[in-house]
């Protein structure tokens, strides 16, 4: 009798400790996975872009992780507001992606960062800033230009010179997307981009 009591008694510990540690385990996945979503969340608030002043013919912006956490692998994508018409033919020497031929309209296309080689992907360290190229203004000739993802020597697209609203979107392995109203303004000397608010 003492031995199947005592038995019981052993099942049903051992019954305990499993189900408290599974309880346990399940109780701190969910904790991290919050506490991770929340992170990422935050992660996603702190980035922003900043337009910068114009510098020579080119506009950037700064895009700053404000974040204490890394953002890794961070990829910028263009979208503009332009009818396909806007489009024209690259200006002798000039090459690009977007023509007059096959006009269409700028939706998502990657930009390049502005550190040497201009690659599409970079990490951004925390509370750090990096540029990131957006325009070029001839100051001479009707047309703005738009960088792709290869840099400036292979160009998106060549446009017009005139107003586009647009939006810029950054994506990154460490958040959702996040995306930027901004104006792209030729005629503006100093700051031809800028944001747009809501």
């Amino acid at each position: 009798m003492h031995t199947i009591e005592l038995s019981n008694l052993l099942n049903n510990a051992t019954v305990g400790a499993v189900s408290g540690a599974f309880t346990g385990a399940i109780t701190g996945t969910v904790a991290a996975s919050a506490l991770k979503s929340l992170s990422r969340r935050r992660l996603k608030q702190l980035l922003s872009l900043e337009p910068q002043q114009k510098r020579g013919h080119r506009t950037c912006a700064l895009i700053r992780n404000g974040h204490s956490t890394p953002l890794t692998s961070v990829y910028a994508y263009i979208t503009i507001e332009n009818d396909p018409k806007d489009i024209i033919e690259p200006p002798p020497g000039y090459s690009a992606y977007l023509k007059p031929s096959h006009p269409s309209k700028v939706v998502e296309d990657r930009l390049c960062w502005s550190i040497a080689g201009n690659p599409p992907c970079i990490d951004i360290a925390p509370e750090e800033n990096q540029s990131l190229d957006i325009v070029e203004i001839s100051s001479d000739s009707n047309w703005l230009r738009i960088p792709s993802e290869s840099g400036w020597e292979m160009c998106r697209v060549f446009l017009i010179k005139k107003t586009y609203d647009a939006t810029i979107k950054i994506v990154s392995r460490d958040i959702k997307a996040k995306s930027f109203r901004i104006t792209i303004d030729p005629f503006d000397r100093s700051h031809p981009v800028s944001l747009r608010r809501k």
